[in-house]
């Protein structure tokens, strides 16, 4: 298709009285031109009704050879229903968010078709194409059977000028590149302008973009050699014209000999692509307007949303546009390289288990042996906690990513301002515990751990759900200072607990609300491994380890208001460490004699003193409850 400018002189406007004397006008100055002459006047009316017969002949055939043009033209420019489009996925760091609110502006102020992804990906695999990176004529190919007109992709910048985005388009019917959009802005917020702006200042370009022909021209046919040594076959038909010794004649063709043949598709199309001065259109044009040596504009004291420029040269050797062109049907986005997250919560305890024990003056008109609760119980919501986590995934950190799903996790957790009160020993066990009695005793809790962890992504966009697999090594104490505890009351006794364990955990992430809303649950099972001496001491030196369970759920927000990175959260741990204590407690009295007297007092026994028949006749169960406020950073 092709194009001309028509220079129109400055006329001045014409009065209905002149615009209705013109045709009259017109006839006598012709009169009077055949006067001029010397035409005699009859000829002269001959002549003038015979020439106006001739401008109505004329005018009758312009109309009848038009119209077929014009009848084209409204087929081809006529409404023709939606225009279909592929819009691939989006390159760089929170890449998903921005193409689902660019196909809703499409979608919604645009009306255009945007084809799922998925239909896109079965279709390029149905024709035997499964590259990442397609070829321009395998864009046409993957295009025809879709009927979309178009490609759009996107790819994500962040530099320390600010964040941009690259929309690029391309043209289905040739794989060709149309051109480009950029958004900028300061901070990422300044990209959100896509909600509102895609469709106006991509319309250009998809107006320009157009679907595949139903069949690919014989023109593209590739040429085969001709074995007359006189042309090839495919090169006739490509330009129009018959070889010596091939194909049919021209009268075969129905023309005649003098005639020239009529243009075939493929030279209609090339006389179409020029202009007047024999320079291509711009739509066939390869390059267009860079913007500058920088490549993508980003303007900070500009408005936030918008660009400098629109458009951006091909360039492979320049960094910034590296990849940018290489559109794929689908890109994995990329997985951040680490996060650092402050907590701040409470933790709840409650321990409660039953124990046989020596009766030692408990309940003077009792038995010798009693059932005895031994219990620890938090006050509310219990006692203030504070903890810093960390995991980082060493070879997510360049650009290529290798290794993404594997990395490293650690963290710290230590207790504020706890303390426990019980009642102290007494001369007998059965007098009442008054408030002259209570004891505080220091307190402690503190958690470590730190292991590996392996993440992968059930999908291929950020607002995929995510799945992470933990193992690792843990410890959680909670603790009470040795030497008050010997002034403890023996049957309040809870003895310090040092759990260290493995750690088997997992943990799912999906996403309920774009950027404000992402439920995170896991669950963890723990292998014990010792419980430390102190325990063992005071419940049984047999004891040889524990099993445990985590569960958590965490709602989790992102705060671009705050920064790039930000998040913040609630999360809640139910956690509990099941232990069976055996074997005899150990007699702190100086010759080794075990008596009821002795600060850790021993279990019922049967004859000799390591033939214990008393203690805790099933698992204890020591059960924790964390609520946790999160603030954290992730480094994209």
């Amino acid at each position: 298709m092709g194009f001309g400018i028509t220079f129109q002189p400055r006329i001045k406007p014409a009065t209905d009285e002149r615009m209705a004397r013109r045709p009259a006008r017109v006839f006598w100055l012709m009169w009077l031109q055949l006067r001029r002459v010397g035409v005699p006047p009859l000829a002269r009316l001959s002549q003038l009704v015979r020439l106006t017969q001739l401008t109505r002949l004329t005018l009758l055939v312009l109309c009848v050879v038009s119209a077929p043009s014009v009848s084209l033209a409204q087929a081809s420019g006529g409404e023709a229903g939606p225009k279909k489009v592929v819009v691939q996925s989006f390159v760089g760091p929170r890449a998903a968010g921005l193409r689902s609110a660019l196909v809703n502006n499409l979608e919604t102020a645009g009306g255009i078709v945007v084809v799922p992804q998925d239909e896109v990906v079965q279709t390029a695999g149905s024709l035997n194409i499964h590259r990442r990176v397609l070829k321009e004529n395998e864009y046409t190919i993957v295009a025809r059977p879709l009927g979309v007109s178009a490609f759009l992709s996107g790819r994500v910048t962040r530099s320390r000028r600010g964040w941009a985005l690259l929309v690029t388009v391309r043209n289905a019917a040739t794989g060709s590149v149309l051109g480009s959009s950029t958004w900028s802005g300061q901070t990422f917020t300044g990209l959100n302008a896509v909600r509102t702006t895609a469709f106006r200042r991509l319309n250009g370009y998809l107006d320009a973009a157009q679907p595949p022909a139903a069949q690919p021209p014989a023109a593209l046919a590739p040429a085969e050699p001709s074995t007359s040594g006189e042309g090839t076959t495919a090169g006739s038909e490509a330009t129009g014209q018959a070889s010596p010794g091939t194909g049919p004649s021209g009268a075969d063709q129905g023309t005649s000999p003098g005639e020239t043949p009529a243009p075939s598709t493929g030279q209609a199309a090339a006389q179409d692509s020029t202009q007047g001065d024999g320079k291509e259109a711009w739509y066939q044009q390869g390059e267009v307007e860079a913007p500058d040596e920088q490549g993508i504009a980003i303007d900070p004291e500009g408005v936030e949303g918008e660009a400098t420029y629109d458009y951006v040269e091909y360039d492979p050797e320049a960094e910034y546009l590296e990849g940018a062109y290489e559109e794929v049907i689908i890109e994995v986005d990329r997985h951040p390289w680490a996060h650092v997250r402050f907590t701040g919560g409470a933790v709840r305890r409650s321990l409660n288990a039953t124990a046989l024990v020596f009766n030692n003056g408990r309940d003077p008109s009792g038995t010798n042996l009693l059932t005895e609760e031994r219990q620890y119980k938090s006050a509310g919501l219990g006692h203030m906690e504070i903890g810093l986590e960390a995991e980082i995934y060493p070879w997510s950190a360049g650009k290529q990513q290798k290794m993404n799903w594997f990395g490293l996790v650690a963290g710290f957790r230590q207790s504020l301002f706890l303390s426990s009160e019980t009642c102290r020993r007494r001369d007998s066990l059965s007098a009442p515990c008054t408030t002259d009695d209570v004891l505080t005793v220091p307190t402690n809790q503190m958690e470590v751990f730190g292991g590996a962890r392996l993440r992968f992504r059930l999908g291929y966009k950020e607002t995929d759900p995510k799945l992470k697999f933990d193992l690792g090594y843990g410890m959680f104490a909670f603790t009470f200072d040795r030497q008050t505890l010997l002034d403890v009351d023996p049957q309040r006794i809870v003895p310090p607990l040092r759990y260290s364990y493995l750690n088997f955990g997992t943990s799912l992430q999906f996403q309920v609300v774009p950027t404000y809303l992402d439920i995170i649950v896991g669950g963890a099972y723990r292998q014990g491994l010792s419980v430390g001496t102190d325990a063992l001491q005071i419940w049984g030196t047999e004891t040889s380890g524990f099993t445990g369970f985590d569960f958590n759920i965490e709602l989790r927000s992102d705060a671009p208001y705050l920064g790039d990175g930000v998040y913040y959260g609630l999360r809640v741990d139910v956690f509990q460490f099941r232990t069976l204590f055996k074997g005899q407690a150990v007699c702190l009295v100086p010759g080794g004699a075990c008596t009821g007297t002795d600060p850790w007092e021993p279990w019922p026994y049967d004859g000799e003193v390591t033939n214990v028949t008393g203690g805790f006749q099933t698992a204890v169960p020591d059960n924790y409850l964390r609520t946790s406020l999160v603030l954290g950073y992730r480094f994209d």
